[in-house]
């Protein structure tokens, strides 16, 4: 996409707050074929608990660690969720730096607002809502593009590295950490995962049975898409588009059954993974099978690999 936002007079916007916490109640049919409140409870199906949990702020403050920002003046954060690593990033540098966060999600751009904090406008953020296959960027506009734990979601991973090969000036670095791809599941432990979901959906029909609500069919994305690429694959698809490999790195991070809580409870992860169903219970249904799904594989931490890669720009 030629053209796009000009960096430098780029408008910065404050978005409209949404509600993502939910209130949930249990029901019961009564006598007269009506339906009796049982139980109250709200769940927060953003991705913001789960960001904020050490292991996850851990692995991504190591991997920013590793990236070239002394020499950066702009870095694109793509998919940049609530923030976590923009602010990251922007604690590392020791000159300005100027943050251009991209997001589809509304809800996670609202929320890196106050993460970043209210001196933002005054050292040069911007949050923008687009799509990161499409970028509404100007042609080598930034010195640096980083993409936390996303690239995954991409269908189109070949117009979304030609994209960030466009907006990249030369010599501008590519960086880029995931726990889906081939080779997360480290041995033995796939199986938990298994077990995991098909609790939260049996929790699902009988609770939908009780209550008096189905599954939709044919509604959200399958859970099991598309192939996860491997290491190598990530590596070829960049070297197509004329990036030089500088790191490939894998980290082993122990996710707690907080951890499995939180990430179940976002509704991203629920609306792929039970997909059809209300999206809320899905996400409560996700939260509470957690701990019996690790109480029966008879662990309290779950390894799982990130793999992280950068890349120059020819």
């Amino acid at each position: 996409m030629p053209g796009g936002v000009d960096l430098e007079t780029g408008v910065r916007g404050r978005l409209r707050p949404r509600s993502w916490v939910f209130k949930l109640s249990s029901v019961r049919r009564d006598d007269g074929g009506g339906f009796t409140v049982t139980s109250e409870r709200t769940i927060d199906t953003s991705y913001d608990p789960f960001a904020q949990e050490p292991e996850y702020l851990e692995v991504n403050r190591q991997f920013v660690d590793t990236l070239p920002l002394p020499a950066a003046k702009t870095v694109l954060d793509l998919a940049c969720g609530t923030c976590v690593l923009g602010g990251m990033m922007r604690e590392r540098t020791e000159g300005p730096l100027r943050l251009v966060g991209l997001d589809l999600s509304r809800e996670s751009l609202t929320l890196a607002w106050g993460h970043l904090g209210v001196e933002s406008d005054e050292v040069g953020t911007l949050l923008l809502e687009g799509s990161a296959d499409t970028l509404p960027i100007a042609d080598d506009s930034v010195d640096g593009v980083v993409m936390g734990n996303a690239i995954q979601l991409l269908d189109d991973k070949e117009s979304l590295v030609s994209e960030v090969a466009r907006v990249l000036v030369p010599g501008g670095f590519f960086a880029f950490n995931t726990s889906f791809y081939s080779g997360t599941y480290l041995p033995g432990t796939e199986r938990l995962y298994v077990d995991w979901v098909q609790r939260a959906l049996e929790e699902l029909m009988e609770r939908g049975t009780r209550e008096g609500f189905r599954r939709k069919k044919g509604k959200g994305r399958r859970a099991i898409s598309q192939r996860w690429l491997s290491r190598e694959e990530y590596q070829q698809l960049l070297e197509r588009f004329g990036f030089e490999i500088a790191t490939v790195h894998e980290r082993t991070v122990d996710l707690t059954k907080h951890s499995f809580e939180t990430i179940g409870a976002y509704s991203g992860c629920a609306s792929v993974v039970l997909s059809g169903w209300p999206v809320a219970l899905a996400s409560e249904a996700l939260q509470r099978a957690a701990g019996p799904a690790l109480e029966a594989a008879g662990v309290e931490v779950v390894p799982r690999q990130w793999l992280e890669m950068i890349a120059f720009r020819s």
